[in-house]
């Protein structure tokens, strides 16, 4: 799918390093849901359970079969994400 806006790289990495809490080069599953429940109460949001669907099959699919999220896996999809939102 052709995507409306790209987040910076140095963005993607910013966001990468402040979601790998344990700083140990890969986001896991709860490090993710800390991040991505921190960006919603930036914006005052609470997901619903399609967005919440949405993420988790996103998620899953930009891991991989590790189930962690390397930085460019999350460069994927925190691009992904913020086009589906519209955060752009």
């Amino acid at each position: 799918a052709a995507q409306g806006c790209v987040i910076p790289a140095a963005h993607v990495h910013e966001g990468f390093e402040m979601a790998d809490t344990n700083h140990n080069g890969s986001i896991n599953q709860q490090e993710l849901l800390n991040a991505l429940q921190a960006v919603a109460k930036h914006y005052h949001y609470k997901p619903t359970h399609a967005d919440m669907s949405w993420v988790e099959k996103t998620a899953m699919a930009d891991a991989g079969a590790d189930h962690v999220m390397s930085e460019p896996e999350f460069g994927k999809f925190a691009n992904s994400f913020a086009n589906h939102f519209h955060l752009c």
